[in-house]
């Protein structure tokens, strides 16, 4: 495992930037700038900005809470990853796991720390998301492990390693040695501090890459103990060893989310949405794959456990407008639809759609039934979100910086990456 860990990271750490194709540099652009953009939403719920506030210090980096707010580059690569996955719209990969939000709050920081440019930053991220996308395809969690805070991680040192001289097969095995273990038991309860778990991933990339530099040595089975035996097991170990090619790298495999909610949920909430007509509702029925019987519970009364409700989620959008993050928020009237929810598992669509989050969503009313299906959402390889599209979204979560969408979406321009978001946020 280790050996073919060290060779994939080696492999990708020769990458440069003539070598990535337009479609790719344009792809981590993108990729980059949505991510930055759920970031700064994210951040202004009123824990993070509070943090911020003790944690500020030195200019190494940004912080994306409101204002205008720096810190060392671990405390933003820390804060910045805990505000990316505060209202669930960070990028997420087809058989799960979230490389984005692993790789680019810690790479950004780093960044900015080095004073990079831009073109440097780009390969970073496409090194540092090849290594956490295919190290999440390697295994298979076991329930209630939690897909955040350990694999990706690696993923992000790697990233952090290119942009600061030092050795990436060093930082990789440290990271490798400082998994975080996490469950759904925080999503499902909505405690926030669920958030810290991706924001610790970050900051242990931007350690793990001090560490090595410092002569720090980690464990060559550790990664492979941790997650092949206790917390998961093997699924796609030969995937590591598999060639990388600039062209068709996991940055495009990347699903980007355009709803407030668990990535399991959108076929859901699009079926629902689909669905949606003035009247009264006396029955929602919900078939969905097997894996997303975890979610079919109600939630708690607060926000973030609501974004990990099937019920909640499909009431919502029968009765708010998904496209707005706040639909999702929670809300008793909402909460009383959701009761009237039932989610059943059917073997039938996993077997019709395997490896997806299919959803069959009826809505029951005094008029009769109506049904709808969905087996990919919006944002997924099938259904690629256009470029408009995520402008839209940017702008929906930042209002009023569209001049920050242009720099980021240029990002192979910027002359130095400290420079790249400036003005308050």
């Amino acid at each position: 495992m280790t050996v073919v860990l060290d060779d994939l990271v080696d492999r990708v750490a020769g990458l440069t930037f003539p070598d990535l194709p337009e479609p790719t540099v344009r792809r981590v652009e993108l990729l980059v700038a949505d991510l930055v953009g759920a970031a700064v939403a994210g951040a202004r719920r009123g824990e993070l900005p509070r943090y911020a506030d003790k944690a500020a210090s030195t200019r190494q980096a940004r912080m994306l809470v409101p204002g205008d707010r720096w810190g060392e580059a671990g405390v933003a690569a820390f804060v910045n990853g805990c505000a990316c996955v505060a209202l669930e719209l960070d990028d997420g990969l087809v058989g799960g796991g979230h490389a984005g939000a692993h790789v680019i709050p810690a790479a950004l920081a780093a960044a900015q720390r080095a004073h990079r440019a831009g073109r440097e930053l780009v390969v970073a991220v496409a090194a540092g998301y090849e290594v956490a996308a295919r190290l999440f395809r390697a295994f298979r969690l076991r329930h209630p492990a939690h897909p955040h805070g350990h694999l990706g991680a690696v993923g992000g040192a790697v990233a952090v390693a290119l942009l600061s001289g030092t050795d990436p097969v060093a930082a990789a095995r440290v990271a490798s040695t400082l998994p975080i273990l996490s469950t759904w038991a925080a999503c499902f309860e909505g405690a926030s501090a669920r958030n810290a778990v991706v924001g610790l991933a970050n900051l242990v990339a931007i350690t793990s890459v001090d560490l090595a530099d410092a002569g720090f040595t980690g464990a060559a089975d550790a990664l492979e103990q941790a997650f092949g035996q206790v917390a998961g097991e093997r699924r796609d170990l030969a995937g590591l060893a598999a060639p990388v090619d600039p062209a068709r790298l996991a940055v495009h495999g990347a699903v980007t989310k355009h709803v407030s909610v668990a990535g399991p949920l959108h076929c859901a909430v699009e079926a629902a949405r689909s669905l949606a007509r003035p009247g009264p509702i006396t029955e929602v029925r919900v078939a969905t794959v097997p894996n997303n019987a975890k979610f079919a519970g109600l939630p708690r009364p607060n926000s973030l456990s609501s974004r990990f409700s099937l019920p909640y989620a499909v009431a919502a959008a029968l009765c708010r407008d998904p496209a707005r993050v706040r639909s999702f928020d929670h809300d008793p009237e909402v909460a009383a639809l959701a009761g009237r929810v039932r989610v059943a598992a059917e073997p039938e669509l996993e077997a019709r759609h395997p490896g997806t989050h299919a959803a069959r969503v009826t809505v029951v009313g005094p008029d009769g039934e109506r049904t709808a299906l969905v087996t990919e959402p919006k944002g997924a390889p099938g259904r690629p979100a256009t470029e408009a599209d995520l402008a839209a979204k940017f702008a929906e979560l930042v209002p009023g910086r569209a001049d920050l969408y242009a720099r980021l979406t240029a990002l192979r321009d910027a002359e130095d990456c400290a420079d790249l978001i400036e003005g308050e946020l």
